[in-house]
Order: C-alpha cells, then structure tokens, then sequence
C-alpha cells in the first residue's frame, strides 16, 4: 500500500513540472521545493525497509518445495520482498530527471542529487537515469547551482550506473577478504 503522504509530494512535484511556465533561474523557484524533495527522499529512505513478503514452501496448505538437480529451486519464490521504493522508484526517477532540467539553486540541486544517488542504487534506476540522458545532465550542472561536496555525489551516483550487480559483488568480496586477513594477522 502506497503512503498518502508520499503520494502527494510526488503528486505536488508533477504538478510543479508540468506547468507552462519554468523557472528562469534557481532564484525563480518555489521555496518548498527542497524540503519537500528532502522529505520524500526520507520517507522513501525510512519506507525502503521490506514491508511485504510472501513465503512459499512446506506447511500447512502448501506442498513440498520442489528443488532441480543442481538444487536450485523450481516452484516460486521461497522469499519474495516488496519494498515501496522498488514500486515507486521508476515514477522518482523520472521526477528527479525532470528536476535535473530546470536551473536549480545549490539547496535544490543538493536534495535532488541525494535522492538520485539512494535511488541509483537499485542498478535498474541507475540504467534508467543513464538511458534518459542523466550522465549528460549531471556533468552540465552550472556553476552556480554548484554546493560543497558535489563532486562526490556526482562520483556515488556515477559509480552506481557502472557497477553492475556482478562487479560489485566482486569487489564487496575482495573487500571482505582483505579485511578477514588484515584481522586474522593483526
């Protein structure tokens, strides 16, 4: 179940894109806008955490689950986790995309960077920002809608489209290996 109040702030930036008339520079923008992207990224931070899964399996009501010969499963999902960050994060994504074209003051940019690097996380938002021409938009930022530590959110959201889920996994190894041995020999 999706959360009203999420709702609305996704509604209430829509609205604020779809009008007929763009701010000229951030200076034009309405004041609520970073805190509203601030709240959402928050709620949608907050709300990220598993809120429905399904078992299946042996019990009462259901057979036994059924395993192929390398002893994968072959019937559905024995876990299945829904988060509302996965359900909505298409429909973000494209906000965020959309914010990314107006000049946008330091504050804005700042909020909007933030949820775009939580959401770029998921590698299939990090592809979506990539296809909708977000790597162009976030190296053609003006200068003055520049704020302290905008590189480096430019270096985690940039990170995350060019790790794929195999790459990462790789290098999370790696990382957990060195440390087992730094701690094993100190």
């Amino acid at each position: 179940v999706n959360s009203p109040i999420v709702e609305d702030f996704l509604n209430l930036l829509n609205n604020f894109l779809e009008r007929d008339t763009k701010p000229q520079s951030g200076k034009d923008l309405p004041a609520w806008l970073p805190p509203v992207v601030l709240v959402l990224d928050e709620l949608l931070r907050v709300r990220d955490l598993p809120k429905h899964t399904k078992l299946t399996g042996p019990g009462p009501g259901n057979d036994a689950m059924d395993l192929g010969e390398d002893g994968s499963q072959t019937g559905g999902p024995l876990v299945e986790v829904t988060s509302p960050l996965v359900r909505q994060g298409e429909r973000v994504m494209a906000i965020i995309i959309k914010l990314l074209l107006l000049p946008l003051s330091p504050s804005a940019l700042q909020a909007v960077m933030q949820m775009c690097a939580r959401l770029t996380r998921d590698h299939t938002r990090a592809l979506q920002f990539m296809h909708k021409d977000g790597i162009y938009r976030l190296l053609s930022i003006p200068h003055e809608s520049s704020f302290p530590f905008q590189t480096v959110l430019t270096g985690v959201i940039l990170r995350h489209m060019v790790e794929d889920p195999a790459t990462l996994q790789a290098s999370m190894e790696g990382e957990i290996r060195s440390c087992m041995t730094q701690a094993s020999q100190g």
